[in-house]
């Protein structure tokens, strides 16, 4: 396949009305925030940190819920790419 000759140059992407941020069966979040997206298409390097409001965790057959009263995130650089850092209590 041919990638497009697309490249993003500080684009910012805003994350708001209950957005929601799930790879599913693992998690599933609503999240807030924006961050900045670099790179080309096939390899974007997205930076910024983003609020998760509410959500779960499932780990084998337990679900857990994000604890209320600590500010969760997910933490982007461009050298993870999609891979965000997790900041969260459950």
């Amino acid at each position: 396949p041919v990638t497009p000759p697309i490249r993003f140059a500080d684009l910012q992407v805003f994350l708001e009305d209950n957005v929601r941020v799930t790879a599913e069966p693992l998690f599933n979040f609503v999240a807030e925030g924006d961050i900045t997206l670099n790179g080309t298409l096939a390899q974007p390097r997205p930076q910024g940190t983003i609020s998760l409001r509410r959500g779960q965790v499932n780990l084998f057959v337990t679900q857990f819920g994000l604890a209320r009263g600590y500010e969760q995130t997910a933490t982007f650089t461009p050298n993870l790419g999609f891979d965000p850092i997790l900041d969260v209590r459950l």
